[in-house]
């Protein structure tokens, strides 16, 4: 939404949810009729491959991460630390290419 309560949509950011390797199909099929659904970014400091890795979960059941190569996997960290408002959902499934979507926006308190 373009915003939430005074909060002001001030970056938004469309991009492909990396999917957990082995689970392609699980995902897809969990996933697909979920389009409009919130996900939740969760921070993996414990991640033995990526200490900064941001998971995706969608209704608890964990999708995949955010590509290290997203601007939001930098960015929802800082949000977390500074208490902004950041919500994402999952946006499209493209069934040529089985591959899933996501949008997420980031917030600040309108002055």
């Amino acid at each position: 939404p373009a915003s939430v309560g005074d909060w002001g949509v001030k970056f938004r950011y469309r991009n492909q949810l990396c999917i957990i390797k082995g689970t392609e199909n699980e995902i897809i099929n969990y996933a697909a009729n979920c389009i409009g659904c919130q996900l939740d970014f969760v921070p993996e400091p414990e991640n033995i491959y990526d200490e900064a890795a941001i998971a995706i979960f969608l209704g608890g059941k964990k999708l995949g991460y955010i590509y290290k190569s997203d601007s939001a996997y930098r960015m929802i960290p800082t949000w977390i630390k500074s208490g902004m408002l950041y919500c994402g959902y999952l946006s499209n499934y493209d069934e040529s290419n089985s591959k899933l979507y996501y949008d997420i926006g980031f917030y600040k308190k309108d002055e």
